[in-house]
């Protein structure tokens, strides 16, 4: 979960706009790490997790707000490629 990503949902959360689900679970991103990720992974036998973006992706009702689909690929991609094979990447397409 992408920091500015988290931030975004976060200043929508409770909002209503045509095209947009205000649905998210907040609590359960707080506090997120790849680290975090990697442990359960490890506890419950998953060698590689694939990462995609959550609901609801990068449209946020208004196309002035719509999330920048680069700055979460690269997130992603970071993720990636810091944990050669525990991580995959279904990259975000505006």
């Amino acid at each position: 979960m992408p920091p500015a990503y988290l931030k975004a949902l976060a200043a929508k959360d409770g909002h209503h706009a045509a095209g947009y689900t205000t649905w998210s679970a907040l609590d359960r991103f707080k506090g997120y790490t790849a680290g975090k990720d990697i442990e359960t992974m490890d506890r419950e036998g998953v060698a590689t997790s694939l990462l995609s973006c959550t609901t609801p992706g990068a449209w946020f009702g208004d196309p002035e707000e719509t999330r920048d689909p680069p700055e979460m690929n690269e997130f992603g991609g970071r993720m990636a490629a810091d944990h050669k094979g525990g991580f995959g990447l279904f990259a975000l397409l505006p």
